[in-house]
């Protein structure tokens, strides 16, 4: 179907294109912005007028349930505006095999898979990266789950780097946290709950650098969260000039910090945790400069009965997809980062890591593309979160604007 999106603010970072203006789409690409292409006649139009046409959100850090209820959370992502879902491998099967990585890919065609590291994230066998490669895999990860071994990391970073094959790191040392649930500091210590200190970032962190220095692997370190972390992370860069390696962070370390642990929210229970007022105003300084280039939601949906309990004993994780692009424009209003840097961070860094044609609006890109109303305020409740998680910490919270309509290869899926 042609489809003109007539009338709407056209949002682009990576092409610098920010004016009102008409795009159209055909045969699932965009053919052209303002006057329509030579013989081009539109089935549909689109009157998107005081609205946002932006390039689809690519979120790096989503982790899709079993197949009961993968259609819900793919649809949930849509109406949020993400368009390409980057699975992780940490799900019920594991994506350790080409068979589970074909198997996700057919679910639907905006689907990244992330490859498992080890062999069912045990951390002890290396996958076989270049078959879940081979498989469509365009990136592999033991996400959250411990590596300790030094010598099994740098086989992975060796044989990753012979074939180009990125990693996505969450660096933390297990082993100085075994029962961390909160960071360590006057909440933890107020309230009594087992701690997880910095440390257990900034030294996995280092090491990593040095392995990947040394082994020349290409890396993204997904989901920093304190300020120490981002000194780590930027001075090494310069000093090694063989570490080809970048940072994302979650969207609710960018708005949450310790103290909203205070009251014992089970929906604050996340990791790595949530850090100080200091580590948020250094992650957001970070997307400023330019040292953070991406921005993920963490989705992890779980049911209402993992948060049910001490919040010690409550399964950490928060539902990220309804919120992330109305919280990113929330940002934007509430600091000094302006739109256009935090939507970059969503769009263009993710795919530029992912060395993919996606996030961008301009002609023969795919027609990957969502419509949002920046003066649709609404308030986040249980009945408004179209994912079957409804942990989240940013109930009872108002933003500014939500997604009206997304298009994921040229067809209106929402």
């Amino acid at each position: 179907m042609n489809l003109t999106f007539q009338g709407g603010r056209v949002i682009c970072p990576a092409t610098e294109r920010d004016e009102v203006t008409d795009c159209h789409v055909a045969e699932g690409k965009i053919v052209g912005f303002g006057k329509p292409p030579v013989g081009f006649i539109a089935d549909r139009t689109i009157a998107i007028h005081n609205q946002w046409l932006l390039p689809g959100l690519i979120d790096l850090g989503v982790r899709l349930p079993q197949k009961s209820t993968l259609a819900q959370e793919l649809t949930a992502a849509a109406k949020g505006g993400i368009t390409t879902v980057c699975c992780l491998p940490d799900r019920m099967p594991c994506l350790d095999t080409p068979s589970q990585v074909h198997a996700l890919l057919e679910e639907a065609p905006n689907i990244y898979a992330i490859g498992a590291l080890t062999h069912q994230l045990a951390g002890i066998q290396l996958a076989d990266l270049v078959a879940l490669q081979s498989a469509g895999c365009v990136a592999v990860s033991n996400a959250q789950s411990p590596l300790t071994d030094p010598h099994i990391l740098r086989q992975c970073y060796q044989y990753a780097a012979t074939f180009d094959l990125l990693v996505i790191i969450y660096p933390e040392d297990c082993r100085l946290n075994p029962r961390g649930v909160a960071h360590e500091g006057i909440i933890s210590a107020r309230l009594g709950l087992p701690p997880i200190p910095q440390s257990a970032e900034t030294i996995a962190l280092a090491q990593h650098l040095l392995l990947l220095e040394e082994t020349g692997a290409r890396a993204h370190f997904a989901n920093l969260s304190c300020a120490r972390s981002v000194d780590i992370f930027s001075q090494s860069l310069p000093a090694h000039k063989k570490v080809r390696a970048t940072a994302g962070v979650s969207m609710n370390h960018l708005w949450l910090t310790e103290m909203d642990v205070a009251d014992f929210n089970p929906n604050c229970h996340v990791r790595p945790p949530l850090r100080t007022d200091l580590d948020r105003f250094a992650l957001r300084e970070a997307i400023r400069t330019g040292t953070i280039t991406t921005i993920s939601s963490d989705h992890h949906p779980l049911e209402a009965t993992a948060k049910l309990a001490p919040f010690g004993e409550t399964k950490p994780g928060i539902s990220g997809i309804d919120t992330l692009l109305s919280l990113a424009h929330h940002l934007s209003n509430e600091t000094e980062l302006s739109f256009t840097e935090i939507l970059r961070a969503m769009t263009q860094a993710p795919a530029d890591i992912l060395q993919q044609p996606v996030g961008r609006l301009e002609v023969d890109a795919p027609a990957d593309l969502c419509v949002y109303n920046p003066e649709a305020p609404w308030t986040v409740t249980p009945q408004s979160l179209h994912s079957s998680g409804h942990n989240t910490p940013f109930l009872g919270w108002e933003l500014p604007g939500r997604t009206t309509m997304t298009c994921v290869n040229g067809k209106i899926i929402t």
